[in-house]
């Protein structure tokens, strides 16, 4: 595929809400992971003792997902791999406004109610925020000064047995 063609392909990394970042959804396991990322270059990928990350790229975009080994959390249970953290620089909400376009109370505005955001560290610099992390159970969002608004969605993988499965 030629560089004309590759620029023309959208990327559209999609929050949905207790779900995950279109087209990666928490919980998804490996194949299907792997099925949502054709078409997709891997950009780069590491594995530790119990997950495995992978950075998908497409024109130019990257989203970073992360599969953990259920048999590292729940010993004796069948080892299989489930999406645990899903994370992007690029990402949009569902009206088509890109988080990277956005100021940041217009950002954490999105997030009420269940979905609220609180501030859990920040750094001043010469009596300027500089760097400040917003996390909810499920979402956290970084701004920085010099990059765009980083989002992260995660949650740990349910099991059979666990309640709200």
């Amino acid at each position: 595929m030629d560089a004309e063609q590759k620029s023309k392909l959208p990327v559209d990394f999609e929050l949905v809400l207790g779900q995950g970042i279109h087209p990666f959804y928490l919980g998804m396991e490996a194949d299907q992971v792997m099925e949502a990322a054709i078409g997709w270059k891997i950009a780069s990928s590491e594995r530790d003792f119990g997950s495995v990350r992978f950075e998908f790229e497409k024109g130019g975009k990257i989203i970073s997902v992360s599969l953990l080994n259920t048999v590292h959390l729940y010993p004796g249970f069948h080892g299989d791999y489930r999406t645990y953290y899903i994370s992007t620089d690029d990402a949009r909400f569902p009206d088509g406004k890109r988080l990277s376009r956005m100021t940041q109370n217009s950002i954490l505005s999105r997030f009420t109610n269940d979905q609220a955001l609180a501030l859990t560290d920040s750094i001043i610099h010469e009596g300027e925020v500089i760097w400040s992390s917003y996390e909810s159970e499920d979402i956290s969002i970084l701004f920085n000064d010099d990059y765009r608004p980083s989002l992260s969605i995660s949650r740990m993988p349910k099991l059979g047995w666990d309640e709200d499965y």
